[in-house]
């Protein structure tokens, strides 16, 4: 019974120890791929919102504790972070996602190591937390000491090399070989790019760049013409032209002012320095075949594209937004012409006497026939607001002057409908005021593009 029992325990053993192996080499498979398209980004980078990680020492780095690791936030397709909505108790939670932290979870893989995926809303905040030490390793940074700072060092060879090129607006472009040729554009770069502080030095006294948060700040201003051409990664650029559909729209520099360099960045105050070792030997091997290297890399520029292929446009949004505000100041307008035609007319309050003198002229007319103009007249159209003021001067026409107004009953009568036309036009011809402003009502409804340019 007890052999039988140890057995048992053996076989059970033995059982767990196959099953992780098996999830271990399902889980490799999935390594160093996209992202699921629908998760949502973060757009921007913020502060102060996201998990804080203590800054516990412990040594046996990916051994005894996984390797904590950030990343870029806002700048695919090298990193982004994506966002798990909150669910029940759990709250809302910050991933890494892109090419950079995939590529480096695959070698800590490969070396058998552990990770965990730590997301930030701010870059700024995760190379601080790494001169720190709270965590271990940031997935990405380029060779400049104002953003680095002390207490970290670098991990070569760098993963990547990233050129840096202006792209204007088709038709707009301008041929750039040197920082020379940019004198007199305006330019922006984005922050979250981390690339000014690069090429700060480089410029000259007279090329100022405006450092804007968000790629879509970037592209509308460059849409608007509020900057004629933005500085960033040629592969950046590219993910963004996909992402809002501007392909046909952009213009790319053929030419590169800077190739930076891209490395992963370790903390100096932990103990995963000393993995180094065992991790560059695998990045060279990678990179080694540059073919399949790169052609990995190109899948992250067409998944960040893809994931927005149900999105509309830059082009489009913009459009829309401008046609809202445009249907708003009409309506405004609109209501305010109606409030001011509403109004009372102070020409229409006279005084009796005038009034009088005004139904004495219109009954010694002499072209009128039994209360009916010519057909010429009678044929042009009345509009209510012309029918409303000629019914008020009539009705005292109609006390003072019985005998035209049984001529105008017996005319109606025979012809209805040009009768009631005829009068209307009658009193308009002959009433002052009618005279001074005879204007059209505004249809009850938007106006269209000509209409607005013939009431300017």
């Amino acid at each position: 019974m007890r052999k039988l029992f140890i057995c048992l325990l053996i076989g059970c053993f033995w059982l767990a120890v196959c099953s992780a192996d098996a999830a271990k080499n399902t889980q490799k498979e999935k390594r160093f791929k996209a992202s699921e398209p629908q998760q949502e980004v973060v757009e921007e980078e913020k502060t102060n919102n996201h998990k804080k990680i203590s800054k516990k020492s412990m040594f046996g780095c990916g051994q005894d504790h996984p390797i904590r690791v950030a990343g870029f936030v806002t700048n695919a397709p090298f990193g982004w972070v994506n966002i798990i909505p909150a669910k029940g108790m759990k709250p809302e939670q910050y991933v890494n996602g892109g090419f950079s932290y995939d590529l480096f979870e695959q070698i800590v893989t490969d070396a058998g190591l552990k990770i965990q995926n730590v997301g930030y809303t701010s870059y700024q905040e995760a190379m601080r937390d790494l001169r720190r030490g709270k965590i271990d390793v940031v997935a990405g940074g380029y060779f400049d000491n104002r953003m680095l700072g002390a207490g970290v060092n670098l991990m070569f060879p760098s993963y990547f090399t990233n050129p840096i090129i202006p792209i204007f607006l088709n038709g707009k472009e301008k041929e750039v070989r040197s920082w020379d040729d940019l004198k007199g554009l305006k330019g922006v770069v984005r922050q979250e790019e981390n690339i000014y502080s690069l090429i700060f030095n480089q410029l000259p006294k007279e090329i100022e760049i405006k450092q804007v948060s968000g790629s879509k700040k970037a592209f509308t201003m460059l849409l608007k013409g509020e900057a004629d051409y933005i500085l960033t990664s040629l592969y950046a650029g590219e993910s963004e032209v996909r992402r809002f559909k501007l392909t046909g729209e952009v213009y790319f520099s053929p030419k590169a002012l800077v190739s930076a360099e891209l490395f992963f960045v370790f903390s100096s105050h932990s103990d995963c320095p000393a993995i180094k070792k065992k991790l560059e030997p695998i990045l060279r091997k990678l990179k080694e075949n540059d073919d399949a290297y790169r052609k990995t890399f190109i899948g992250y520029i067409d998944e960040w594209g893809l994931r927005f292929q149900n999105a509309k446009g830059l082009k489009q949004e913009l459009y829309e937004e401008e046609q809202k505000i445009a249907v708003s100041t009409e309506n405004v307008d609109q209501e305010s012409n109606t409030i001011a035609s509403d109004s009372p007319d102070p020409e229409s309050d006279l005084p009796d006497q005038a009034e009088n003198e005004k139904t004495e002229s219109a009954s010694n007319a002499p072209t009128e026939t039994n209360g009916v103009m010519p057909s010429g007249d009678s044929a042009q159209p009345t509009q209510p607001t012309q029918t409303t003021s000629s019914g008020d001067s009539a009705q005292p026409t109609q006390s003072a002057q019985p005998d035209v107004q049984n001529k105008s009953n017996e005319s109606a009568q025979k012809q209805p409908q040009a009768a009631a036309t005829s009068n209307d036009k009658t009193s308009v011809k002959k009433s002052p005021e009618s005279k001074e402003a005879p204007k059209e009502e505004k249809p009850n409804r938007p106006l269209t593009a000509a209409e607005r340019i013939r009431n300017l």
